[in-house]
């Protein structure tokens, strides 16, 4: 809270005269309890439990609209602030992440951006929380097709001739490079969790996959180290197209990689039968 309570403009002072220093002093000493009573105030909106309280608004779990709770008086919840509300009788099990829009008096109104569990309940704990994460779905999208053989110096890499989307380049996301003589390479710049789909098509049976941060890129996927093979796809003679996916973190600095065995066969010239898709979702 904002401390309205302000002490008389004149002071009492050991220069004033009796009559002025009468008047003075009394106006000061009148004016203390109503200081005292705000700081008071304003120092206990500062201990822990301003931003812990609980409610026994009836509310459902879920994130379709604004939400509305009786709370007690005094408390720190501020505009843009999270808080995670939990059902006291389960709240690791049902529970909302929500957006301070207002607090007024004993009115705490959010915006819920997440909810886990379900039902309506009428008992709740209040807490603050930090900023949950936030997605990034839609925003970086990197949509490669039409193989277009492999690099002639990294001899396991896919290159792709058309590039129909990237996002994530300029939202800071990743650095998508390519050359006849390296092949494709998407090194990570902004950390978080990635979904990456790999498919390709050859006319004989052979291996290809997503490696991650390797080095080995003149062997064939199948016999690089296997901490690297982050995604894998097997095709057979009979089953000449595939595809492999994964959804999981990448830290910046990773870079990932369209890796095979480069057997004879491998379609190029054709854009549904290989494509390399990456979106970053947090």
């Amino acid at each position: 809270m904002t401390i309205t309570a302000a002490l008389p403009g004149t002071l009492p002072a050991r220069t004033q005269t009796p009559e002025e220093f009468v008047p003075a002093m009394d106006a000061f000493i009148a004016a203390l309890p109503e200081l005292a009573s705000q700081m008071d105030i304003a120092t206990s909106a500062m201990n822990f439990n301003s931003t812990t309280d609980t409610s026994s608004t009836s509310n459902t779990i879920d994130t379709t609209s604004n939400k509305t709770f009786t709370v007690s008086l005094n408390k720190s919840f501020y505009p843009s602030m999270f808080l995670v509300i939990g059902d006291a009788a389960a709240p690791t099990t049902n529970w909302i992440v929500g957006q301070v829009v207002s607090y007024t008096s004993t009115t705490l109104i959010i915006t819920p951006i997440a909810a886990y569990g379900s039902g309506t309940k009428t008992a709740w704990v209040i807490s603050q929380t930090g900023s949950p994460p936030v997605l990034a779905r839609g925003t970086s999208i990197l949509h490669l097709t039409t193989g277009n053989d492999h690099g002639s110096t990294n001899t396991k890499v896919r290159i792709f001739t058309t590039t129909v989307t990237d996002t994530g380049t300029a939202a800071g996301s990743w650095t998508y490079t390519t050359s006849a003589t390296a092949g494709a390479k998407i090194t990570i710049l902004a950390s978080g969790v990635y979904s990456v789909i790999y498919k390709d098509k050859c006319s004989a049976a052979t291996a290809f996959g997503i490696s991650k941060n390797s080095t080995q890129l003149t062997t064939n996927f199948v016999s690089i180290t296997e901490s690297t093979k982050w995604a894998a796809a097997s095709l057979t003679s009979s089953i000449n197209n595939a595809q492999c996916q994964r959804v999981g973190y990448l830290a910046a600095g990773d870079f990932i990689i369209p890796h095979t065995d480069n057997d004879a066969g491998f379609v190029d010239a054709d854009a549904d039968s290989t494509k390399l898709i990456i979106e970053r979702l947090w």
